[in-house]
Order: C-alpha cells, then structure tokens, then sequence
C-alpha cells in the first residue's frame, strides 16, 4: 500500500510526456517510475527488514522453530546454537555476522535520508 501510494506521486504530465517520446512500459519503469519512488520503495524495504528481525519472540513462542526447522528464523538458530547448545562463541560470531548484514543495509540508507534532509 505504502508503494502504491508513493506512485500516486509520480506526476501524470510526466508519464504522459514520457510515452509521447516512445518510452514503453519496461522505459517507465526504470527510468521514470524507480527513480522517482526510490526513496519509498527502500523506506519500505527497510521497515520489512526490521520486521523480519523482529520475529523471533513469536516464532520461540508459537513453535520453538519446529515442526522439525521449518520455521526458524535466523535468531532462533543463534538463540538455539548460543544458549541452548552451549556453543558461546559460534552463537557470538552469528550475532556479529548478522548485525554486520544489517549495517550493510542501514547505513546507505541512513546516509541518503541524511543527504535528503540536508537539502
């Protein structure tokens, strides 16, 4: 809903003017409709990955990762590899991996909110 509202941004005359001068739809789309809904499109994503991250206590709660693994998620197996298999410092290198792979993520799009709002 959030990107479909983010298009509705996009100015008709600008879409119009676009197909006057031969953009196709796949035209449109990379170089007009990504472009101008960039910063929607990796608000959202970004708001899915903290989501994603924020599973754990209904998945440990629900199911405890079972039936078998087939619902766990990446904290449950560090939880599962640190505490409950005593594996310390395997579960503290998972951890540090996955914060790494966060700030992979957040940082480029902490820095273009920042650029953005410098303006």
């Amino acid at each position: 809903i959030i990107i479909l509202a983010g298009l509705s941004t996009v100015p008709p005359e600008v879409l119009t003017a676009a197909r006057i001068d031969g953009a196709r739809k796949l035209q449109l789309t990379l170089r007009i409709l990504l472009p101008m809904t960039k910063n929607v499109i990796l608000a959202v994503f970004l708001l899915r990955l903290i989501d994603a991250f924020r599973i754990f206590a209904k998945v440990y709660l629900l199911t405890r990762g079972g039936p078998g693994v087939a619902t766990e998620t990446i904290e449950l197996q560090i939880y599962n590899r640190a505490l409950r298999g005593l594996e310390i410092g395997l579960g503290s290198t998972m951890s540090v991996i996955f914060i790494l792979i966060s700030l992979v993520v957040i940082i480029p799009y902490m820095i273009m909110v920042l650029k953005n709002w410098r303006r």
